[in-house]
């Protein structure tokens, strides 16, 4: 499927799916980053005890995850659909164990009060891996029990000009500060937090 060709069907449906939009190597290599830093580091992923157990800010401390964020099988599309507005808005992970039912706050939802049926790309696309879609369309774990387990990686977007997406939601230095001007403007949608912190850190701590 081409760019043009996966943006018509966005625009008429408000998803569309990227078949292999990573290859084994990327997943096997996500996977066991998943499982290394759960082991290392089991507070960064909240929920504790019970799944789905997410991490907020992998980018943080983990540069090998940088390329994902923009990656070459998906974002060309993203950049299509938002155009040179385009920004960062987040990055996580979300893990399901095997053998868990339905959770409370995964059923068939939207992410905005407000969906507008005839112009479903609407403004802030996200994707999982292989899936994007305008968040604003319906979506959500299937009901019962998943015996294998499922991951995902959320990469969302949204416009310069939108407000921003999170307000939690925290850019590593190398980011926020790279030396590319294209690179530093596209993280440039900082949240309340990641001003706060910017300016805790500018200050010397």
């Amino acid at each position: 499927m081409t760019t043009s060709e996966a943006l018509a069907f966005f625009k008429t449906n408000g998803y569309v799916v990227i078949p292999n939009a990573l290859t084994a190597v990327e997943v096997a290599f996500l996977n066991e980053w998943v499982d290394r830093d759960m082991e290392a580091h089991p507070g960064d992923w909240h929920s504790s005890k019970t799944s789905p157990r997410g991490h907020a800010h992998p980018l943080m401390e983990n540069p090998p995850l940088d390329p994902f964020v923009q990656h070459p099988s998906t974002f060309p599309l993203m950049r299509e659909i938002l155009g040179e507005e385009i920004r960062f808005g987040q990055f996580d992970f979300r893990d399901v164990a095997p053998g868990i039912e339905s959770f409370p706050g995964q059923n068939l939802h939207g992410d905005r009060a407000f969906r507008v049926p005839n112009h479903p790309a609407g403004d802030r696309p996200e994707y999982d891996a292989e899936h994007p879609y305008n968040i604003a369309t319906y979506h959500g774990r299937l009901a019962g029990t998943c015996t294998h387990g499922r991951r995902t990686l959320h990469a969302y977007y949204s416009r310069d000009s939108r407000p921003v997406l999170t307000n939690w939601c925290l850019i590593p230095e190398r980011l926020a500060f790279h030396p590319d001007p294209a690179q530093r403007a596209f993280y440039s949608h900082w949240s309340a937090a990641m001003r706060n912190a910017a300016r805790y850190f500018m200050k010397g701590g």
